[in-house]
């Protein structure tokens, strides 16, 4: 690779996918190739899913989709001689996941007879690193949270820290042709390739924030996989990798409302996009061009996320359509409710511990837990979700075999025949594994963005 020149040349970043294994289509890859892309930059990870990913190392895609798509991106790569970033491997961007996306990119490139140079960017924190930097002050809690403690840092089973874009350019500036980065700000990928060159901070970090998604800054967002970033000196523009599809005005401008509290600034490592003096303009009719977007830097920062180890989970689910029932769902998930608790203190006494038990009515206000306004007219049926947690997967599974006769027959009202409900598997407990929680909301400071990363390079 070239060293970076300033250049007023627009950098055009190829954006695939909005995540690695969603399913890269090589005729937009073909598209992007042939209007002049410079890069290709995808994020492959997030927290969407929550903490199991980080603490079990595990992709929420399979090998084989993610694979399929590195190989679509890798041939690229290789056929055009540009180079390919890729944010947050395998999930979390914690060592297991890079790794294992690490490997697979190995396993590509020997069944594609190519030898790119690859990097790897590792991101994940050991304790006593975190430790000295607590007692340095350079963590700071971000609300609600309070101050961290070295207990809490020495019962997370895996921290990371968001990384920018700067050990993304150094890769580059070592000539690497594919980097395959640990967790990281999910626009920094993108914007790295264009800052390198020399592009204005701002138009870089908002386009990189548009395109972070792919498509799903498109009127379509079913019409297609990826974009066409093109960031220049002025500003920048956006264009869908699907021939029939098209951006607008309010699919572009929307997408800063994404994820982000703020629908003026976002703040990532070292800066905050202020886009309140933004220009959004329909360039085309596939195009939507952007101006005026602004970057003020700010001391620089990197986000950790950790994950704590917590009990075991059973599940159990059952159909309702009783009438009866569903006429008075209120008074019957509280006696239910009371039942099953009942029913496990009885059967476990001191054992039990302490022992969860929810139940969750789907269809009628499972996602909230609170109760449904006065004169809501009865839903025609409803799945209750029984989820039992206790310390031990043995616990909450021997608790859930107590509570099965109270979630297949258990009446509205005593004394009243004995009703069926429908269990919807055979077997009805479903081990659910551990819990796994997100522990941390603080940030690191460091004075030199590459700090707490390491970089390695993979031989092939």
């Amino acid at each position: 690779m070239a060293a970076n020149v300033q250049s007023d040349a627009p950098a055009n970043i190829l954006v695939p996918v909005g995540s690695l294994g969603a399913g890269v289509q090589a005729d937009e890859v073909r598209y992007g190739l042939e209007a002049g892309a410079d890069v290709i930059a995808a994020d492959a990870g997030s927290t969407d899913s929550g903490a199991a990913y980080l603490a079990l190392g595990i992709s929420k895609y399979s090998r084989e989709a993610v694979k399929r798509d590195l190989a679509i991106l890798m041939a690229a790569q290789a056929e055009a001689g540009i180079p390919l970033l890729i944010g947050s491997c395998g999930q979390s961007g914690g060592d297991q996941g890079l790794e294992w996306t690490r490997d697979i990119a190995t396993e590509v490139a020997r069944e594609l007879h190519i030898t790119p140079r690859i990097a790897v960017i590792r991101s994940e924190q050991d304790a006593g690193t975190l430790k000295a930097k607590n007692a340095q002050g350079k963590i700071r809690p971000l609300a609600p949270h309070g101050p961290l403690s070295d207990a809490v840092i020495d019962q997370c089973e895996h921290i990371v820290a968001a990384m920018g874009p700067e050990p993304y350019i150094a890769a580059l500036e070592a000539g690497a042709d594919i980097v395959l980065g640990g967790r990281t700000s999910d626009p920094a990928v993108l914007a790295a390739f264009a800052l390198w060159r020399g592009a204005p901070a701002g138009a870089a970090w908002h386009a990189g924030k548009v395109g972070e998604c792919g498509a799903q800054c498109t009127a379509n967002v079913l019409r297609g996989r990826g974009v066409l970033l093109r960031i220049g000196s002025e500003g920048f523009e956006v264009e869908p990798l699907h021939l029939q599809n098209r951006c607008t005005t309010h699919s572009v401008s929307a997408h800063l409302l994404y994820e982000n509290s703020d629908p003026i600034r976002l703040t990532e490592p070292g800066g905050e996009v202020d886009v309140s003096q933004a220009r959004y303009e329909q360039a085309s009719e596939r195009v939507v061009r952007v101006t005026g977007s602004r970057w003020r830097p700010i001391p620089y920062t990197m986000k950790l996320e950790g994950v704590v180890a917590g009990p075991y989970q059973t599940m159990m689910l059952i159909g309702i359509a009783d009438p009866e029932v569903l006429a008075e769902l209120e008074t019957f998930h509280d006696r239910q409710h009371a039942a099953l608790c009942e029913r496990t203190r009885q059967t476990f006494g001191a054992e039990a511990g302490d022992f969860h038990i929810s139940l969750r009515m789907y269809g009628w206000n499972a996602l909230s837990g609170q109760k449904v306004p006065p004169g809501t007219p009865p839903p025609r049926e409803v799945g209750v979700l029984c989820v039992i947690t206790a310390e031990t997967q043995s616990l909450a599974n021997r608790i859930a075999k107590a509570c099965n006769p109270y979630l297949f027959h258990f009446p509205l009202k005593p004394g009243i025949e004995l009703p069926s409900y429908g269990f919807v598997f055979s077997p009805a407990d479903i081990e659910c594994g551990r819990v796994y929680e997100f522990k941390l909301n603080h940030v690191l400071e460091v004075s030199d963005p590459l700090e707490v990363v390491r970089t390695e390079w993979v031989d092939l």
